[in-house]
């Protein structure tokens, strides 16, 4: 299968406090939403470069979201040192202080969304309604947990794709 390149786009992440400074709490919220590219049929690819520093936990880093209902059929979250498919199953430990790659591939035919680290098969889920979708991506808190420890900008490529048709 020969995947169509689509685009490429740029986001730049700052932290800004939500708690006095002596807490060294921060929160992100800044993320990128490709509605310009909903699907509801073939495979899609996401790619992603991404930086976790260390002490960042609660931020949802991707997601893969119905275009009707805002719902989410795949979230992967950073909580401590780990990228997790929502709250609970492990796809990556160690992540804190260090680049990864970050593609997903939703095939929308075969009911399949399967997730890669640095070109690493880390998880695959199956399970979708037909629905039309759309990738969203970034750094943004999910809940009053979230918080990241770093004051730095970070600078993500992200690049779509789609089957060759």
């Amino acid at each position: 299968m020969s995947m169509e390149y689509i685009g490429v786009g740029r986001i730049q992440l700052t932290s800004h406090s939500t708690q006095p400074p002596q807490q060294n709490h921060k929160l992100i919220s800044a993320y990128v939403s490709f509605l310009v590219y909903d699907y509801s049929s073939g495979v899609w690819q996401f790619q992603g470069y991404g930086f976790v520093p260390n002490g960042t936990s609660g931020t949802a880093i991707m997601q893969i979201h119905h275009t009707t209902y805002g719902a989410t059929v795949l979230m992967l979250m950073v909580v401590h040192d780990q990228l997790k498919f929502y709250h609970s199953t492990v796809v990556e430990s160690n992540i804190y202080d260090r680049w990864m790659r970050l593609n997903v591939i939703h095939d929308v035919d075969a009911n399949k969304k399967t997730v890669f680290i640095d070109g690493v098969k880390k998880l695959q889920t199956e399970g979708n309604v037909p629905y039309t979708y759309y990738f969203k991506c970034g750094v943004y808190a999910q809940g009053d947990e979230a918080h990241c420890c770093s004051e730095e900008l970070h600078r993500h490529r992200i690049c779509l794709y789609k089957n060759g048709e």
